[in-house]
């Protein structure tokens, strides 16, 4: 049996992944540029090919909105083009000043890896706010951008998971809704915080995972939303909040803090991933950036909940996604 073990990579913080046309594309946080990369084994993504599709102007003498820390960059076929949503903010990294932006790439029927990709500008949301982790839902012929904003409450500011429908890869409805508020307990060690939403489908049902507490705790974790495919996303209503969370550290295993997930396929289509980031350690002065992808696989139970076990060590030998080469 073919084996791997994690991290997948040795640092790589927020990793995103899809299947598509008999790869995976990939991509993970860098700061400071913009890579994608390509690879048909997911658990050997040190391996895979890769191009740098953005970095930031500089000296240019221009207040340019996207200088500084490029976050959690996602790829996304929309709307017949290849698209690149990340978030970044000014030079001077003014953390209210985070927003999302958008490169535009080549036509949804040609290898993206290929280009061209240029920088669109920023994603205009329904209000000019703080705005990160960016990803996109499409459903019943609708297709939705969901993202988290720091909301203002009497007790300071909160992060909450927000959904608004696109009009166009780079603008939305004017009415946005918040799905999420972090009111657990999981949700708000050293910061009340829900981020980094992420699509997760099986049968006729939507899972959103995300992610809860403060991303420089070891108890940031993962919980999800629920609704079904059809319903009126845009609807609060339509979406049922689980009271826990699914993934949280495991001392043990040498696994702290894991959160900001995708979820990926396996080549056949027939096993749901999980794609994560963690850090090995609890030491403050080693961990800032240490972060690393790390991968395992999904259960279903019979009631048809996600179950992603507990975190696997690092070094521990787990089969790779079926369908594999």
């Amino acid at each position: 049996m073919k084996t791997f073990t994690n991290p997948i990579l040795p640092i790589g913080p927020d990793p995103f992944a899809l299947w598509h046309d008999g790869a995976y594309y990939a991509m993970v946080t860098e700061q400071t540029r913009i890579r994608l990369m390509k690879t048909t084994d997911i658990t050997r993504l040190s391996e895979a090919e890769s191009t740098v599709v953005f970095e930031p102007p500089i000296n240019t003498g221009e207040d340019f909105p996207a200088a500084c820390c490029l976050w959690a960059p996602e790829i996304h076929s929309v709307m017949g083009r290849w698209h690149i949503y990340f978030t970044a903010t000014s030079a001077d990294g003014d953390d209210l000043r985070r927003r999302i932006f958008v490169l535009c790439g080549p036509q949804a029927d040609r290898d993206p890896m290929d280009g061209p990709w240029a920088y669109a500008g920023q994603l205009e949301i329904p209000v000019e706010r703080y705005a990160i982790d960016g990803t996109v839902l499409e459903d019943a012929g609708r297709t939705y951008f969901l993202w988290s904003s720091k909301l203002t409450m009497t007790d300071g500011w909160w992060q909450h998971l927000m959904i608004a429908e696109m009009l166009d890869p780079l603008t939305l409805g004017d009415r946005e809704v918040v799905l999420s508020a972090p009111t657990q307990a999981w949700e708000r060690d050293l910061q009340p915080t829900n981020e980094g939403p992420q699509v997760l489908r099986h049968g006729s049902e939507v899972w959103l995972g995300y992610s809860g507490s403060a991303f420089w705790s070891t108890n940031y974790a993962i919980g999800f939303l629920r609704a079904r495919s059809g319903d009126d996303l845009m609807d609060p209503a339509s979406w049922t909040k689980m009271g826990r969370a699914f993934f949280r550290q495991k001392p043990e295993a040498g696994v702290y803090g894991p959160g900001h997930a995708s979820f990926v396929r396996s080549p056949d289509g027939r096993e749901d991933w999980l794609l994560y980031h963690a850090w090995a350690t609890a030491e403050p002065e080693i961990r800032v950036e240490g972060r690393s992808p790390r991968l395992q696989r999904i259960e279903w139970t019979a009631s048809g909940e996600p179950d992603l076990g507990e975190p696997v060590g690092l070094k521990t030998p787990l089969p790779v996604p079926s369908g594999t080469a």
